[in-house]
C-alpha cells in the first residue's frame, strides 16, 4: 500500500510542473523526460540513501530554475 501511495505522491507533482515546464520552454522539457528523470533519480537515492519510499522528483524551485536556465541557453545561442 505504501508502494502505491508514493507512486501517485510522485506523479501527480511530476506531471503537473512538466506541463509547465513544456509550455515555458517551448516543448523542449515534457512529461516524458521529468517522469523518466524522478524515476531514475528516486531509483538512484533509494540504492544509495537507504530510503527506498522518500519522494524525489521535480518541484516548484527546480521547475522555475530549468526555466531560467533555458531562457539563458536561447539567450546565449547554445543548445538545451
Amino acid at each position: 500500500a505504501s508502494a502505491i501511495f508514493m507512486y501517485f505522491t510522485s506523479v501527480a507533482p511530476a506531471i503537473t510542473f512538466a506541463a509547465t515546464l513544456d509550455h515555458d520552454t517551448q516543448g523542449h522539457v515534457g512529461a516524458v523526460e521529468v517522469l523518466l528523470s524522478s524515476a531514475i533519480c528516486g531509483c538512484i537515492f533509494s540504492i544509495f540513501g537507504g530510503q527506498p519510499l522518500v519522494i524525489v522528483g521535480v518541484t516548484g524551485p527546480v521547475t522555475i530554475f530549468t526555466v531560467k536556465v533555458w531562457a539563458l541557453s536561447q539567450m546565449f545561442g547554445v543548445d538545451f
